[in-house]
């Protein structure tokens, strides 16, 4: 597995899974080619299968994950972490101090997987969803928390540990790629 950003190829793979994951509230494709202030990464299983996707938007010094989906096939092993963390990688990069996302109100492990890599809930929109109507937790990370441990506030959690992301790249298939994205992760920290 690898992460990689996406290529125009992708398309109708990722509106699948964004179909799949998020339903009748799924962007259309023009949404995730890679734009000037969009930044999309793609778990790359091979052989054409995508395991998972990350729709990043940057303006200013400010960032938004737009979406982040991983296929229901795929879950609890580790390839939102590693989209996650190349997507923190990549706002940096683009000059962002801060991230921001909204998550559904009721998807309490969407809210849990984020606060575990350093979100914070920061307020709330009314009716900001359909589909059911629902209200929208808006988090966001501070970029500098994230990834220098001395700014960090006392209790301020780091995100995956270097052992977490190594085990996750020893079970890939291609662990080297993924090896790749280790050392980006070390070099931040």
């Amino acid at each position: 597995m690898s992460i990689r950003r996406a290529e125009p190829g992708d398309a109708a793979p990722l509106l699948a899974l964004a179909r799949g994951c998020f339903g009748a509230a799924a962007w259309d494709p023009f949404q995730y080619w890679n734009q000037e202030d969009h930044e999309v990464l793609v778990a790359d299983l091979g052989g054409g299968n995508c395991g998972g996707f990350c729709v990043l938007a940057c303006a200013a010094d400010e960032a938004e994950i737009q979406s982040l989906a991983v296929a229901p096939a795929m879950r609890r092993q580790g390839i939102g972490a590693l989209l996650l963390q190349a997507t923190l990688t990549a706002a940096r990069e683009r000059g962002a101090a801060h991230v921001h996302l909204e998550v559904r109100e009721s998807n309490t492990a969407a809210r849990a997987f984020y606060r575990r890599h350093g979100f914070q809930e920061t307020g709330r929109r009314r009716l900001y969803y359909r589909d059911p109507e629902e209200a929208a937790v808006l988090m966001q990370i501070v970029l500098a928390y994230w990834a220098s441990p001395d700014a960090r506030p006392a209790g301020f959690p780091r995100g995956p540990s270097r052992s977490s992301v190594k085990r996750v790249a020893r079970r890939s298939r291609a662990g080297t790629r993924a090896s790749h994205l280790i050392e980006r992760i070390k070099s931040l920290s």
